[in-house]
């Protein structure tokens, strides 16, 4: 079974990204305690978007005591649309100004 510590950090990151994609705003605490309302919160977060479907798969499998699986895709950005640096792999792509 996974650790709390696990579960609160997967329930925050899930938390960001509802609120990012959708404005939807839920309560980490709660989720974290309340079968139903987790229930609830991952069927939103499967009708968001890409990011959210992943991290309520994740933490479906956490409510189910498997251990949570690995994100489906971690690649690495290569340049923002301001033109900031970004990591890749183990260097930056620009400097820092």
């Amino acid at each position: 079974m996974s650790s709390d510590s696990e579960r609160f950090a997967l329930a925050a990151r899930l938390y960001s990204a509802l609120k990012r994609s959708s404005g939807r705003v839920i309560d980490v605490l709660w989720l974290l305690q309340n079968e139903p309302y987790a229930q609830e919160v991952i069927r939103l977060a499967r009708a968001a978007d890409a990011e959210c479907a992943d991290l309520a798969h994740r933490y479906e499998a956490m409510l189910r005591g498997a251990p949570a699986p690995k994100p489906v895709s971690n690649t690495p950005a290569a340049h923002t649309a301001t033109g900031a640096f970004t990591a890749t792999g183990s260097h930056y792509v620009r400097g820092l100004r």
